[in-house]
């Protein structure tokens, strides 16, 4: 049933009983505390000119 549905090894899953026909599996989410540095990044301390950000934008 795990490779028919895709669940990898050693992946978290949560899994309730609907009735006794029928259950729910559900993938746990991982969760991240600051997503907002996750997916920004660490600042580099490389300051571009606004001027430059537009001519690489239009280019």
């Amino acid at each position: 049933m795990r490779e028919r549905i895709g669940i990898k090894p050693g992946e978290e899953v949560e899994v309730q009983v609907l009735n006794d026909n029928e259950i729910l599996i559900r993938r746990k989410v991982k969760r991240v505390k600051d997503p907002l540095s996750l997916l920004i990044g660490e600042d580099s301390g490389v300051k571009i000119p606004p001027e430059k950000v537009d001519e690489l934008a239009e280019g």
